[in-house]
């Protein structure tokens, strides 16, 4: 879903260089990965190419080998975008640091059952807080916030994405 909506804001796929602003070709999601001793973030080549399935059956293998130790060097690079979560410790909310030379990291928090107001009414749902760190040299508040929005409407209704 993440990917998707980078899809609909390609300024989130680029890169701060000397000469200015690097627009990627590519898509590469960098997902963190919390070992016993540090951090390693292995990486979903060309994302946007991929179905739902191919997606999750990479990240599986990804994590999985990078655990054991068994991830290749090429593997661990490259990536254009990377998503981190601390939601699987009951983090609800949380700042991602910038992967460089990335521009932005997509912080995820845990999914919390929360009373909201819906039509008059106050209803329990899940809630999930997102926050997007992100290089101010390439990307402005507005396009940040627009990606979000986008983001936002796609977890609610992701059988456009996913489709």
């Amino acid at each position: 879903i993440t990917a998707g909506a980078i899809g609909r804001h390609p300024v989130l796929n680029t890169r701060w260089t000397d000469q200015g602003i690097l627009w990627l070709d590519h898509l590469h999601m960098g997902l963190a990965v919390a070992l016993d001793d540090g951090l390693i973030v292995p990486v979903v080549m060309d994302i946007l190419t991929k179905t739902l399935g191919e997606v999750a059956a990479a990240r599986n293998d990804l994590v999985s080998r990078g655990r054991a130790g068994a991830l290749a060097p090429e593997e661990m690079r490259g990536s254009t975008f990377t998503l981190t979560s601390l939601g699987m410790f009951g983090v609800e909310e949380f700042n991602g640091i910038i992967n460089q030379p990335e521009s932005a990291i997509l912080a995820v928090g845990a999914i919390i059952d929360t009373p909201v107001a819906a039509k008059g009414e106050v209803v329990v749902r899940p809630v999930m807080k997102l926050t997007l760190t992100y290089d101010h040299r390439i990307i402005d508040g507005a396009k940040a916030g627009a990606f979000i929005r986008t983001l936002k409407e796609l977890m609610e209704d992701p059988i456009e994405v996913l489709a």
